[in-house]
């Protein structure tokens, strides 16, 4: 079996192959170049779970913020005004521009985040193919807000959460001033 990750182009293995062994559950790779051992994880599919528990976790967040204001405030005040109920973020290849700068900014950071995330674990681009949040009013102040991803073997990953949150209103709200949120982190 021919090895070609980046890290081991000299082609010494143990026994001339590398080694899959499985530790605490995770495949690893273990080969050595020159007498030192590397470790490289190989990636799952399944590491979409994880993905979308942490992306979702950061957008609920108070830190998620656009122009010192609370993301989701903004969202709910947007679907008030436009008499909806469900607002969805576009995270994979967006095709037309949204009507709102929040929206847009938000799509932006989070395609990034969801990209960092998946070359974090060493996960090709390639399967990711679709991923969207959804924000739903489901009571007065009480919001659903949901991750899909879609992989390109065409099995969902998922994650929800209910939160509590009230419609942006500047006259009320304090400002954030610290550097924090989608608008602000510029995909860092």
């Amino acid at each position: 079996m021919a090895h070609s990750c980046h890290q081991c182009r000299s082609g010494i293995f143990r026994n001339g192959k590398p080694s899959l062994v499985n530790v605490r559950g995770k495949h690893r790779l273990l080969c050595s170049v020159r007498g030192k051992r590397f470790r490289f994880q190989m990636s799952r599919r399944n590491q979409f779970n994880g993905i979308c528990h942490d992306i979702l976790g950061t957008f609920v967040s108070r830190y998620n913020d656009h122009d010192g204001y609370w993301s989701l405030g903004q969202y709910v005040a947007l679907l008030e005004r436009l008499g909806e109920s469900q607002l969805q973020l576009t995270l994979r290849d967006a095709t037309e521009a949204p009507d709102n700068r929040v929206i847009a900014a938000s799509e932006k950071y989070y395609r990034g985040a969801v990209l960092r995330m998946m070359e974090a674990n060493s996960m090709p681009q390639v399967w990711l193919a679709n991923a969207t949040i959804k924000v739903s009013i489901v009571a007065p102040a009480k919001v659903a807000c949901e991750i899909e991803i879609v992989s390109d073997l065409g099995r969902t990953y998922r994650s929800e959460r209910t939160i509590t949150v009230r419609p942006h209103d500047p006259v009320i709200e304090l400002r954030r001033t610290d550097r924090f949120g989608p608008s602000n982190q510029k995909g860092r």
